[in-house]
């Protein structure tokens, strides 16, 4: 290769790296922590900090199982690097972003060849949907990651040339999948299907080679994600019949979690995912499809995706998810992050040498990258609705003197509150059918009078709907509020315990 390719491609390797680099740490800690996943996770992350307790995650003073805690920790580690603000609490993110994008261009260069795995890891960090997790505290990006290199590692496995180096990448595969089930639960096993489609069409292992490093791969994936699932089984009384419904039947196959389910519910979520998602890409990349399967016929064109291992691989990835959380109970845009992977081999495979050679691509890419920006900047420093855990720690401390007063907040998610400082927080609900999470939050009843043994006012937040009815329910156990005032989204209105209030008149929102 003469040195003016080599110099070329160095420089393009670099630049890609650096627009990544760009993308994911531009205003990255500039907006607060949106309810309801970034504020919960977010004070779970604090306080595991503050307490030394990094097994069994605590959600407002409830045990919460709901997730493994591997972004927890990956939260609380940024979090001690960086202090308690939002940088820390996302810079995990951009480590999963970056992480993800390192995999992407392995793959692309164990199936094809360098230049296909560098485009492929820009087309996946500049495709919608990764761009926005990227900048979201939620388990799915970390998730993609580790999917992303069980990916690699399997590869690796299937194509290496002597028996170290495979049982090795099958060890690394295994310690991949672990990573995922600590972040997601079996969710990562979605990924089961294409992995093996990949490696019984690509026949470079024998059978029994394949089972052997499968059950090796698998033993190692069980091994790391007991040492969280183990002790939360053993010490967790009704944990083992929680887990399963949580994060296997009750997801696949129930509408309790409120998360759209039925047919209806995956054309609403999943289709718009799949069009915005997939931008700027999808286009062009449909566009290129059609024009390679026109000569060849529609049944020429399936066969030769089948007969080839890595489109194949490419074609059961984006598909798999697709069907199998179209099908399940509960539906998120996110969970179909990592069919992205894939996606971005595809389209890097389909256009690559005219993303590399094309000046008008290069204007209207920068175009994008420029709109991508654009779209971090405005949720952070403009009024986009979004429920706010910042906003309302600011309103909260306008309004009371959190060293007298705490917070109540009834049947609403404001978890993120206790991230900003909100020591005496109590998370209550108003009604008789929770969601279901593993402790869900006590009812009024069961909670005042217990909270009424500490002698102080209390902020009571609660949906506008049922601002009334609530009052009357704190009134009833001898707590006396005064005037309401809206806060937020919320109605605010200060209750003191009969025998505080005695003493003085409650504090009212100014």
């Amino acid at each position: 290769m003469s040195p003016a390719p080599i110099s070329s491609w160095k420089l393009s390797r670099g630049v890609s790296f650096s627009l990544l680099l760009l993308l994911t740490l531009s205003f990255q800690g500039s907006r607060g922590l949106w309810e309801p996943d970034e504020g919960r996770y977010g004070s779970i992350a604090v306080t595991m900090l503050d307490s030394g307790e990094w097994l069994l995650p605590n959600l407002a003073g409830l045990h919460f199982i709901d997730k493994p805690p591997l972004l927890f920790w990956g939260m609380a580690g940024g979090i001690a690097a960086l202090g308690r603000n939002e940088w820390g609490a996302r810079l995990c993110l951009c480590l999963f972003y970056l992480l993800t994008a390192v995999a992407i261009a392995g793959l692309g260069r164990a199936l094809w060849d360098r230049e296909t795995g560098d485009t492929a890891a820009v087309v996946w960090g500049a495709s919608l949907l990764p761009f926005l997790a990227s900048n979201t505290a939620t388990p799915d990006l970390a998730l993609a990651c580790f999917s992303a290199w069980t990916w690699v590692w399997v590869v690796r496995a299937a194509r290496a040339d002597d028996s170290g180096k495979r049982r090795l990448a099958w060890l690394f595969a295994g310690l991949a999948a672990g990573l995922g089930l600590l972040t997601k639960g079996p969710a990562l096993l979605v990924e089961l299907l294409p992995l093996l489609v990949f490696v019984l069409v690509d026949r470079k292992l024998s059978l029994g080679a394949a089972i052997r490093g499968i059950a090796l791969a698998g033993s190692c994936a069980l091994a790391v994600a007991a040492i969280w699932y183990l002790p939360i089984l053993l010490t967790v009384p009704g944990a083992s019949s929680y887990l399963f419904d949580n994060q296997v039947t009750g997801r696949l196959f129930g509408a309790r979690y409120e998360r759209s389910p039925g047919l209806a519910g995956a054309l609403a979520t999943y289709l718009p995912t799949l069009l915005a998602g997939a931008l700027p890409w999808w286009p062009a990349a449909v566009a290129a499809a059609v024009r390679s399967a026109r000569p060849l016929g529609s049944r020429a064109f399936a066969s030769a995706v089948l007969r080839s291992p890595a489109a194949s691989l490419i074609a059961t990835g984006v598909l798999v998810p697709i069907v199998v959380f179209s099908v399940a109970g509960s539906k998120l845009p996110f969970y179909l992050l990592p069919a992205w992977t894939p996606f971005a081999l595809g389209v890097a495979r389909l256009l690559g040498p005219q993303m590399r050679t094309s000046a008008r691509f290069r204007i209207w890419f920068l175009i994008w990258v420029g709109a991508l920006l654009a779209i971090k900047a405005g949720a952070a420093y403009l009024p986009v609705g979004a429920k706010d855990s910042r906003e309302l720690a600011r309103g909260i401390q306008r309004r009371i003197d959190d060293r007298t007063t705490g917070v109540i907040v009834v049947s609403a998610q404001a978890n993120g509150l206790t991230f900003y400082g909100v020591e005496d927080f109590h998370w209550l609900r108003w009604g008789d059918n929770p969601y279901p999470l593993f402790a869900p939050p006590p009812k009024i009843e069961a909670a005042l009078p217990r909270i009424a043994r500490e002698g102080r006012s209390h902020l009571v937040l609660v949906m506008p709907a049922y601002a009334r009815e609530t009052k009357v329910r704190f009134q009833r156990l001898d707590w006396n509020c005064g005037d309401e005032a809206r806060l937020a989204r919320f109605t605010a209105f200060v209750c003191s315990p009969a025998a505080t209030a005695a003493s003085g008149a409650p504090r009212e929102p100014r």
